[in-house]
C-alpha cells in the first residue's frame, strides 16, 4: 500500500475528530500536496520547524494533515492540541494495521516483514467475525490467504491448499506479495508437516497445477520404493529434496482425502495427470502394483481375462485361486464401481459354478437351488460396455456356462411329461390352475391380500426383487411345505395366465380373465377386484387407492413390464428392480400402508435371446410349434399331457431354439426350466403371519460367496483383537458419532465381532453375519441398519449391504475415522 493511501485511510478515520491531523514523518515528501477525502480537500504540508509548523496551521489553512520530523515536545502544547487525538500518527504499517481491525496483533506477526502491508489490504469484515480481540497468525494467513488466492476460511488448512492447487491461475499468483510466496511452503509444513516444506521449488515456478498428481503420484512411488524413478522424480520436480518414507505417506493421505471429495471428472483428471507423470518418470513397470491409477485397473483387468481363459482351457480347483486372488485385487481398487465390481463377482461365481459337480437330480429344486442363481448371474453379463481385454474372456466364460445349463436342461426334459398332467404334476410343485386355491385363499383366511401377477417373471428376475425387498425392510414369509409354481403348456401369457387368475385350465384375453377371476372370486365368496394393464395406466390413483381401502379383501393387478420389455427387439439394459418398475414400488406402499400381504407371482418365465437358432415351424409361436411331419430335434420334446391346452405341442428345452424370424429380448412358450418354473412369494412389512408361515430370506449356492475347497460348512472364526478396531473406538470422531445416534441397542462387543468377521470374510453373505453374531434372520439386518448408521457419513459407505453380502471398505473406515497410518 502507498504512503498516499494510508494517508486518504488516516483521514477515513480521523478526519471527523479534527482539522488538523499530524503524522511524524522522517525525510522529504515528494507525494502531492492536496488529497480529497469523500467532500473535503485536505492539504498535505511537510513542516521542518516549529515555525513552519505554525505557518501551516494558520487560522485560513482549511483541513490540514501536517507532516513533520519534530518530536511532539517541540511542537508546544497549543499545537499539539489541535491535532486529532492530540499526538503525532506514524504511517508504520503495522500501526496502520492496528487502527485499521482495532484489534490486537499476536506478537508472531511481527516476524513476518511483509505480512503488515498484506493485511492492509484485506476486508476488515474478514476480522470482524473472529470472537477474540487479538488477530493470531492463524487468522491473519487466513485473512490474506482468502484475499488474495480465495482459500476458504473455515477448510482445513491441506483441503483448502489442494482445492486451490486444482483452480491455480498464475496470473493471480505472480499478483501476491513476494513473502507470500516464498513463505508459503514453509507455513504450510508448520500445518501439514515437513513434506510440504519441499513444494518451494514447484511454488517458485508456478508450477503449483502438478502438486495434486504428484501427491497422487506418492501411493505408486510408496509401493515401489527402491525404483530409480523416486530419485527422478525428487531432482525433476522438487529441486533436489530428499522426501522421506513418512513425508510422502503424509502427502498422499492429505491428497487422497481431498481427491475422494472431488467429482468424478476431476478425479479422473487428477490421476490422469499423475499417471502421465508416472510414465515420463519410467514407472511403466510397476503401474501394476497401484489401486489408483486407470492404467492399473486396465492392467489388473487384462490379467484377469488371461488367467480367465487359462482356467477355461482346463477348469480345476487349482486354476480357480489365480481368478479369486486378481478379483480380490481389483476388489482393492480405488476406480471400482458397482458395475465392474458386479462383472468381477460373477466372472469369479461362475468360474467356481464350472468346477462343481454335475447335479445329482435335474429336478425342479435343483434348478431353483442353483442353477437359476447361475441364469441371474448369466443375464447380468449378457449386455454392458466392458474393457476390450475382458469382453472376449466373458464371452468365452458364457459359451461354457451355457453348455453345463444346457446338459442340466437335457436332464430336466425328462420330467416335462410328468409336468404336463395334473396327476403327477403335484410331485414337483403347484400347478398354475390351482394356487389360487392352495395359497391365495388359505391366506386370505388371515390376512388382506394384494395379489401381483409379473407378466413374463423369472426365478432370476424374482431372486433380484426379492434380494432388493429384504434388504428395503420387507419380510418374505413361507411355509414349511412350500413348492414352486409350474406353469401350463405351452408357458404362454394366453394360457399361463388365464389359468392363474381363473383358477382353471384356460385360454384367453384379458376380458376372459376378468371374468373368469370375478366367477372364481364369487365361487369362494371373496370381495376382490382385478385390475389389468389398461387400468394402472388410466387409473392409477384410483387403483392405489383401492388396495389402501378395505372395500375388498383382494386386489388383484397384473404389471406387464417385464413381458412388454422382453417383446422388444435389440438390447435393453437387463435388470429387474424397484427404480424399473416404478409402479410395482407403488402397490407395494399402498400395500404397507393398508397392512396388507403381498403375493408377487409370475405366471411363466422366459429365456433370454442368446444368439439363438431360428427353425422354421407350421404354425405356433415364439418357443412352440405344432407337431408335423418332421421329426423331433434332440433338443425338442413333445407334450400333450391333460395340463396342455389346445393341442399337441412341440417345445424345445433347449435355450437355443426359437419358431419366430424377428429376434427380440426374450422369448416364452418352451419347456426349459426357466420358462416352466414360476417364482412366487409373499412378503409383508410391520406384521407377522400365524404359523406356519415363517420368515426365510434366499439361500443362495454355497460357490455364491466361497470357494469350493472351503466346503458348504462354516465355522466362526476367531481372530485376536484387532490393533485398529482398539483405535477405532478410542477415536475422537467415533466418539462423536456416537452421541449423536446415542443408540444404545449397538453393544461395543457386537461391532467388534462384526469387524473381525469382516476382516477374514469381506464381503460376507448376510446368513453367515447373522451366524456369527448369533442373531435369527430377522435381527441381523437391523444391525446392519445400526453399523451403518453410525460407521457412514459424509456420503462416504464404510458397511454396505447389496446382494445379500456385506461389504466392508476398511481402507475408508480408517480415513473417516481419521485413524493412524500405521492400520493402513
Amino acid at each position: 500500500m502507498s504512503q498516499v493511501q494510508r494517508i486518504h485511510r488516516l483521514i477515513e478515520r480521523h478526519g471527523h475528530l479534527a482539522d488538523v491531523i499530524g503524522v511524524f514523518w522522517e525525510g522529504a515528501w515528494d507525494g502531492p500536496t492536496e488529497v480529497q477525502v469523500q467532500d473535503r480537500t485536505w492539504t498535505i504540508c511537510w513542516a521542518t520547524s516549529p515555525l513552519a509548523v505554525r505557518e501551516a496551521l494558520l487560522p485560513n489553512a482549511g483541513p490540514v494533515v501536517l507532516l513533520t520530523n519534530l518530536a511532539e515536545d517541540a511542537l508546544g502544547f497549543d499545537v499539539r492540541a489541535r491535532l486529532a487525538k492530540s499526538h503525532l500518527e506514524r504511517l508504520n504499517p503495522w500501526s496502520a494495521v492496528k487502527d485499521r481491525f482495532r484489534l490486537k496483533l499476536d506478537a508472531q506477526l511481527f516476524q513476518v516483514r511483509w505480512m503488515a502491508e498484506a493485511l492492509e489490504n484485506v476486508d476488515p469484515r474478514f476480522f470482524a467475525k473472529s470472537n477474540g480481540m487479538v488477530i493470531s497468525a492463524e487468522l491473519a494467513w487466513r485473512g490474506v490467504l482468502q484475499h488474495y488466492l480465495g482459500w476458504s476460511e473455515n477448510e482445513p488448512w491441506g483441503q483448502s491448499f489442494l482445492k486451490w492447487c486444482t483452480q491455480f491461475q498464475a496470473e493471480a499468483w505472480l499478483k501476491t506479495p513476494e513473502g507470500l510466496r516464498r513463505d508459503l511452503a514453509g507455513f504450510l509444513a508448520e500445518r501439514l508437516g515437513r513434506w510440504a516444506r519441499h513444494l518451494d521449488p514447484l511454488l517458485a515456478a508456478g508450477r503449483v497445477a502438478e502438486i495434486l498428481p504428484l501427491g497422487l503420484l506418492n501411493e505408486l512411488l510408496l509401493l515401489a520404493p527402491n525404483h530409480p524413478s523416486r530419485v527422478r522424480c525428487e531432482e525433476r520436480y522438487l529441486g533436489g529434496n530428499r522426501l522421506t518414507t513418512e513425508e510422502m505417506q503424509d502427502w498422499y493421505q492429505e491428497t487422497r482425502q481431498f481427491w475422494l471429495k472431488l467429482t468424478k471428472v476431476q478425479q479422473m483428471n487428477g490421476l490422469q495427470a499423475a499417471q502421465t507423470i508416472a510414465m515420463d518418470l519410467g514407472l511403466s513397470s510397476v503401474i501394476h502394483l497401484s489401486r489408483l491409477m486407470p492404467e492399473s485397473l486396465r492392467l489388473a483387468e487384462r490379467d484377469l481375462a488371461q488367467r480367465l481363459d487359462a482356467f477355461l482351457a482346463e477348469p480345476t480347483l487349482a486354476g480357480l485361486n489365480p481368478i479369486e486372488a486378481i478379483v480380490h485385487q481389483l476388489q482393492g481398487h480405488q476406480l471400482k464401481d458397482d458395475k465392474r465390481e458386479a462383472d468381477w463377482q460373477s466372472i469369479q461365481r461362475l468360474a467356481r459354478f464350472l468346477v462343481q459337480p454335475e447335479p445329482n437330480s435335474n429336478s425342479v429344486d435343483a434348478y431353483l437351488s442353483e442353477q437359476a442363481w447361475v441364469d441371474l448371474i448369466r443375464d447380468a453379463l449378457l449386455v454392458g460396455q466392458r474393457q476390450k481385454d475382458l469382453q472376449p474372456a466373458i464371452d468365452r466364460l458364457l459359451h461354457q456356462v451355457a453348455l453345463k445349463r444346457e446338459r442340466f436342461n437335457a436332464g430336466f426334459a425328462k420330467l416335462v411329461e410328468a409336468l404336463s398332467m395334473r396327476q403327477s404334476v403335484g410331485a414337483y410343485g403347484i400347478a398354475i390352475e390351482d394356487f389360487s386355491t392352495q395359497v391365495i385363499l388359505p391366506l386370505l383366511k388371515e390376512h388382506p391380500v394384494v395379489w401381483v401377477v409379473m407378466d413374463g417373471m423369472s426365478v432370476p428376475a424374482f431372486y433380484q426383487l426379492a434380494t432388493q425387498l429384504e434388504e428395503r425392510g420387507w419380510n418374505r414369509w413361507e411355509k414349511p411345505e412350500s413348492k414352486p409354481v409350474i406353469a401350463a403348456l405351452p408357458s404362454v401369457t394366453e394360457i399361463s395366465r388365464a389359468s392363474l387368475l381363473c383358477g382353471r385350465l384356460v385360454q384367453g384375453q384379458s376380458d376372459q380373465e376378468q371374468k373368469g377371476f370375478s366367477a372364481w372370486a364369487e365361487r369362494h365368496a371373496v370381495t376382490a377386484k382385478l385390475f389389468h394393464k389398461v387400468d394402472l395406466v388410466q387409473e392409477e390413483q384410483a387403483v392405489l387407492e383401492r388396495i389402501e381401502s378395505a372395500t375388498e379383501r383382494l386386489v388383484a393387478l397384473v404389471i406387464n413390464a417385464i413381458d412388454d420389455q422382453l417383446a422388444k427387439g435389440g438390447q435393453f439394459e437387463l435388470g429387474w428392480d424397484l427404480d424399473r418398475l416404478p409402479i410395482l414400488e407403488k402397490v407395494l406402499q399402498s400395500a404397507q400402508v393398508s397392512g396388507r400381504a403381498v403375493v408377487l407371482v409370475s405366471d411363466h418365465g422366459h429365456v433370454l435371446e442368446r444368439g439363438t437358432e431360428m427353425v422354421a415351424s407350421s404354425g405356433g409361436g415364439e418357443r412352440y410349434r405344432k407337431p408335423d411331419t418332421k421329426a423331433l430335434a434332440p433338443s425338442e420334446v413333445l407334450v400333450s399331457g391333460d395340463r396342455v391346452v389346445g393341442h399337441s405341442w412341440v417345445l424345445p428345452w433347449s435355450e437355443s431354439l426359437r419358431y419366430v424370424s424377428g429376434k427380440k429380448v426374450g422369448y416364452h412358450g418352451g419347456a426349459s426350466p426357466q420358462e416352466l418354473i414360476v417364482p412366487w412369494g409373499v412378503f409383508g412389512a410391520g406384521y407377522h403371519l400365524n404359523e406356519p408361515w415363517q420368515i426365510r430370506t434366499l439361500a443362495r449356492p454355497a460357490w455364491w460367496s466361497q470357494t469350493p475347497e472351503h466346503g458348504q460348512k462354516l465355522e466362526v472364526i476367531q481372530v485376536a483383537k484387532s490393533d485398529w478396531i482398539d483405535a477405532l473406538f478410542l477415536s475422537p470422531v467415533y466418539s462423536l458419532q456416537l452421541q449423536r445416534y446415542q443408540d444404545r441397542k449397538l453393544r461395543e462387543d457386537q461391532l467388534r465381532a462384526l469387524l473381525e468377521l469382516l476382516q477374514v470374510e469381506n464381503p460376507c453373505e448376510l446368513g453367515r453375519v447373522g451366524q456369527a453374531m448369533r442373531m435369527n434372520e430377522r435381527n441381523v439386518r437391523g444391525f446392519i441398519f445400526k453399523v451403518q448408521r453410525l460407521l457412514n457419513f459424509d456420503g462416504y459407505p464404510v458397511v454396505e449391504l447389496k446382494d445379500q453380502l456385506v461389504h466392508f471398505n476398511r481402507q475408508r473406515l480408517l480415513i473417516q475415522f481419521e485413524m493412524d497410518d500405521r492400520f493402513t
